[in-house]
């Protein structure tokens, strides 16, 4: 009977296109070194290395461990009970395919810990987010924060310059005219399920959000902020960045910042 590494390894390499997205040419990782390889690498094969290089050094073995397990269990979930799943949004009229979505929510999934084990750390993405911004006025190009409609500021603690909306969804790159509300949501800009089901807003507001990330830095029984809030935050976050980032890379006025393809890879995939 094979366990479970044998089963990970036979479908990795007999089930490329579940996993593979971007058909690089990783391998199942043998250890823990390669297993932080894979993740560095499967970012980077994406355009989006931006988004792991650093926080990724920081990330205890055991948690990298975790991260790659959950994605293979995960893809072996997905092959033997869910076939079809897949994800649609209506308004870019797309299929988002679940290796692509699995890959970025699990394999970034865990890194909010680095915040848990140093509170600290938040000071090193606060100066990312310095970086970025000087980067984005040498290039004359607008910072279009979410606080310009809503009050964000909250966030600034953890460097978060563009917070993920809540309860409607804003185009970061080009932010639009609010027109849908909690009790009037937009019927063009939602996510469909194809059993049916449609999203057109987060689950939580924003307030409930917010709130629970300061209950858990001000309870003294945890006196942390909450990995998975964060490691949410910081994902949206770096997404819209590394868009920013990809463009100005360019160094072509020609070329349109909604649509624009770095290595073959479309901006809307690099934006998420």
């Amino acid at each position: 009977m094979k366990n479970l590494y044998q089963t990970m390894s036979d479908y990795f390499k007999n089930n490329p296109i579940d996993w593979n997205y971007y058909l690089n040419e990783l391998e199942l990782p043998k250890n823990i070194n390669d297993a932080k390889n894979f993740i560095k690498d499967f970012f980077a094969y994406g355009g989006k290395g931006y988004l792991i290089h650093d926080i990724i050094q920081e990330c205890e073995p055991l948690r990298i461990n975790h991260t790659l397990s959950v994605f293979c269990i995960g893809l072996l979930i997905k092959s033997s009970s869910y076939h079809d799943l897949e994800i649609i949004d209506d308004n870019q009229n797309e299929i988002f395919e679940f290796n692509y979505l699995w890959f970025l929510v699990s394999l970034f999934h865990d890194m909010g810990y680095v915040q848990e084990k140093d509170w600290t750390y938040k000071f090193e993405y606060r100066k990312k987010s310095k970086d970025f911004q000087n980067r984005m006025r040498i290039n004359n190009q607008p910072i279009n924060k979410f606080n310009k409609y809503h009050n964000y500021n909250t966030y600034y603690d953890l460097g978060i310059i563009y917070s993920s909306p809540c309860y409607f969804r804003i185009n970061p790159i080009k932010p639009c005219s609010i027109t849908n509300s909690r009790n009037n949501p937009c019927s063009n800009n939602s996510i469909i399920f194809n059993n049916g089901t449609i999203i057109t807003r987060s689950m939580y507001s924003k307030s409930t959000i917010f709130n629970y990330l300061e209950y858990c830095k001000m309870n003294e029984d945890i006196n942390h902020y909450d990995h998975g809030i964060v490691g949410g935050l910081w994902l949206y976050d770096s997404l819209v960045k590394n868009y920013y980032l990809s463009y100005i890379s360019l160094n072509d006025d020609s070329k349109n910042i909604e649509n624009f393809y770095i290595n073959f890879i479309s901006n809307f995939r690099l934006s998420a």
